[in-house]
């Protein structure tokens, strides 16, 4: 069967339909939309991938601090000899921000006075910037190193220890043409798992499972030392930037990734080592979905691919997330009030590493020792546990147990029937990020009259 012919005049609308007077770039004012097309006035249909900034009849709400991507489709129908024809045109426009945010969208460089704690021992950490709130997820955790001069950073354990940036950074990825991703980071030699597929540093997606998503994503990786942008995966949609050997270990170092125009650039320890002219995935252009305002699963230490290998046994320090294009003297030089050259900062890094490796704050190791449980032996009624310190009421103190149907997270004491069970008990006490334990077992007695008289 021959396919029908489209009709001329429908062909002519698609060709002559523009948005005349509006800079596709730049959009500040609402939207003349035109409702019918070519010299037939063929009728046009138009629908906004994002009408919360662009509605479908064209009216405008610029986002408060990032530029916002929107898609418009114009739809055109004509029917023929009772044929129904139809067929869309795509418009690209970038809605500029009110008030544009600074060039430093993000750092994260895990400073005291950023570090906050829940009651239920929950860490989050303020990037010293934008303000987002990042938590420290799973087996992370804040660790200390040096003595003389002290660094908080990034410890992501030895398992699925991430940290979780929020939902608002993404607002931020989804405004990106120019901009430089970069931070410190320091992998334990005893790492056997840094040349399994993963090992992101950073990670913003759309998807948590972007094998089966396939909506775009952006990670630099350790694995090979790359910076990839998809569209939709791995093997479509995909442009990457890489040096194609996995990141050295048992020393600090950094790793950057500027986009400028089409040309992606990988910089390790401030060298230039990849270079692609033709990385024309540009995450406001690649990323944006319908509906959605920014990336939601913003990582670092964690893969978007839920097969992937988390960064483990791995520090890292000072991510920093910048909206413009970082030079090579930019990046060895240093961002900060004061700049720390690159150079400089590793040193710095290194000095502290070797001279404590793993700072305890002496409040938190003096409470550890001093907690104390009595009565484990034989319990038959709840326990009090301590939520804060003695010494210090700034430290506070969880507690998890090994059969939660025993003893709960409050000291509350469920007794078994027929038999005694053991249990363990753990206190974490935690303050300005830094974590220590301390574990108590017991033995919960059986309910009266439930035991057996007899040995059967």
């Amino acid at each position: 069967m021959t396919p029908a012919t489209i009709p001329t005049d429908l062909v002519e609308a698609l060709k002559s339909l523009t948005l005349t007077g509006v800079d596709l770039t730049a959009v500040t004012a609402n939207l003349n939309l035109p409702a019918t097309a070519g010299a037939a006035n063929i009728p046009v249909v138009w629908t906004s991938s994002l009408p919360l900034v662009i509605t479908n009849d064209g009216s405008v709400t610029r986002p408060a601090q990032y530029d916002a991507s929107v898609k418009m489709t114009a739809t055109m129908t004509q029917v023929v000899n009772g044929i129904t024809f139809t067929w869309t045109k795509d418009f690209s426009l970038i809605v500029k921000a009110n008030n544009p945010a600074a060039d430093q969208l993000a750092e994260w460089d895990f400073a005291g006075s950023t570090i906050s704690e829940s009651s239920n021992g929950v860490v989050t950490v303020k990037d010293e910037k934008s303000q987002f709130v990042g938590t420290v997820m799973n087996n992370a955790r804040i660790r200390t190193i040096g003595k003389t001069t002290q660094y908080n950073v990034l410890d992501l354990g030895n398992g699925t220890g991430y940290f979780d940036m929020g939902t608002e950074i993404g607002k931020a990825i989804y405004s990106l043409r120019d901009y430089t991703m970069m931070g410190y980071y320091r992998i334990n030699a005893t790492n056997t798992t840094l040349s399994n597929d993963g090992n992101f540093y950073w990670t913003f997606s759309n998807t948590t499972d972007a094998k089966t998503d396939q909506n775009g994503y952006i990670f630099g990786s350790l694995f090979t030392q790359k910076q990839a942008c998809s569209t939709n995966y791995w093997s479509t949609g995909d442009q990457e930037v890489g040096l194609g050997k996995i990141a050295s270990k048992d020393a600090w170092h950094h790793m950057a990734f500027v986009q400028k125009g089409d040309i992606g650039t990988l910089y390790v320890d401030g060298v230039s080592v990849a270079v692609d002219s033709a990385m024309t995935n540009l995450p406001y252009i690649a990323l944006p979905q319908a509906g959605r305002t920014g990336t939601l699963y913003n990582w670092l230490g964690r893969s978007c691919y839920t097969t992937d290998s988390y960064l483990q046994k791995t520090l890292l320090y000072d991510f920093q997330l910048l909206g413009v294009a970082m030079s090579q003297d930019d990046i060895k030089s240093g961002i900060g009030d004061p700049a720390i050259p690159l150079t400089s900062m590793l040193d710095n890094l290194t000095s502290a590493y070797a001279e404590d490796s793993d700072y305890v704050l002496p409040e938190l190791t003096n409470e550890q020792e001093n907690l104390k449980l009595g009565g484990l032996n034989a319990v038959t009624s709840n326990i009090v546990l301590p939520l804060k310190g003695t010494s210090d009421q700034t430290i506070n103190i969880t507690w998890t147990s090994t059969n939660t149907n025993l003893i709960d997270s409050v000291g509350n004491v469920t007794r078994p029937n027929y038999y005694n069970y053991n249990d363990t008990l753990t206190a974490s006490l935690t303050k300005d990020g830094q974590k220590v334990t301390k574990s108590f077992p017991a033995t919960v007695i059986a309910k009266d009259g439930t035991p057996y008289a007899s040995n059967y």
